[in-house]
């Protein structure tokens, strides 16, 4: 026997956000609290923007969110609770969230455990210095990837850092909450790069890449080198993704390093028109394109940047065109080059003045 079951639903309306209300807040003010949500109260614009509607799924990331702003003022034992919806009208709702703040902790004794490869001495003072007064959440991660800096920078990679917080019955001689840090150090192996190897570049040309790395093979892996050699790599804005992995070889002791990129399109074109009482009515065209080549075809990957402008009106007529090469020769050598010819027929009633000429620079 069998049987079709039909399901009606009659949707609401969205639930639309009036205000966004805490209680229990007393060091942090509403103001601040509201800033990091991702959730926002309707406002003029909101139609176009989305905002302003209720979202449970962020009302969870918020939580979080606002729970962190506590931390990172050493309020450990902070509470962000369950929010209340009160109607205001049949599409309108406020947002209650309660807050039990608890106690602001302070630091006490700091510990560090696990030290073997270099002076325990100076590390604790390097932690110690790294500290404030009140235990931060974000300020102990910081000493935390300061104690990993520390031992990537010398080639001693997988090293991991941890801290736990142990809270005391002692008080500060103002009557403060006192923890006490210890931090944990699990100490990697010293490793050396055997070969540095590209993947994903289709257009860049290798040597625009390598260029561009604080690193070298021989060297031993400098965690603090390979992230900055992947900063350098997202200033060129040839790519949308970049990443570089230690990948580990036979050899215990030697790594391969892969820097993995993803390509983005690197050409700009521009089109507008305007009017001034000057140039009366004029338009321009501009197009433009990094990551250039002007040695091989098709013209791209090798690192360079092109630009034309054309500026053409009643009293106003303009062409430029750039070029230039960061890595002129392959040295750290900035070569640019500028042709122009500009033709204005402002200047006077009784005369035209047409200007024609280039630059070029090595810096």
């Amino acid at each position: 026997m069998t049987a079709d079951v039909r399901i009606e639903v009659k949707e609401g309306q969205r639930a639309r956000i009036h205000a966004i209300n805490f209680s229990g807040n007393h060091v942090v003010d509403d103001k601040a609290l509201r800033k990091t949500m991702l959730l926002k109260k309707r406002g003029l614009f909101s139609w176009l923007t989305g905002s302003g509607v209720y979202d449970p799924d962020k009302m969870g990331i918020d939580r979080v969110a606002l729970r962190d702003v506590y931390m990172d003022r050493g309020f450990l034992d902070v509470s962000i609770g369950e929010p209340e919806i009160v109607p205001v009208s049949s599409s309108k709702v406020n947002v209650e969230i309660p807050v039990v703040e608890g106690e602001q902790y302070f630091i006490g004794e700091v510990s560090l455990k696990g030290v073997t490869l270099f002076p325990h001495m100076e590390l604790e003072s390097r932690l110690r210095q790294s500290l404030s007064e009140v235990a931060s959440v974000q300020m102990l991660n910081r000493a935390s990837g300061m104690l990993r800096d520390y031992y990537g920078s010398r080639g001693y990679i997988n090293t991991r850092v941890s801290y736990r917080l142990n809270p005391t019955v002692s008080r500060s001689a103002s009557g403060a909450a006192v923890v006490d840090i210890e931090f944990t150090v699990r100490e990697g192996s010293l490793a050396y790069i055997r070969s540095i190897d590209i993947v994903g570049n289709v257009v860049t040309r290798d040597k625009v890449i390598r260029r561009e790395l604080a690193v070298y093979p021989g060297e031993v892996v400098n965690e603090v080198k390979l992230r900055t050699s992947e900063q350098r790599l997202r200033g060129l804005q040839y790519f949308s993704f970049v990443n570089s992995t230690p990948v580990p070889t036979e050899d215990p002791e030697q790594y391969d390093v892969e820097f993995e990129v993803k390509e983005q399109n690197t050409g700009q074109f521009q089109i507008g028109a305007g009017f001034s009482s000057i140039d009366s009515l004029i338009g321009f065209v501009q197009i433009q394109k990094s990551n250039f080549d002007l040695y091989s075809w098709p013209p791209v990957g090798g690192g360079q940047s092109i630009m034309f402008r054309g500026t053409l009106g009643t009293k106003r007529q303009d062409v430029e065109l750039k070029w230039s090469d960061p890595w002129f020769l392959d040295r750290r050598l900035n070569l640019g080059t500028a042709l122009f010819r500009r033709n204005s027929q402002f200047l006077s009633d009784e005369y035209d003045q047409q200007n024609t000429g280039g630059r070029v620079s090595l810096n």
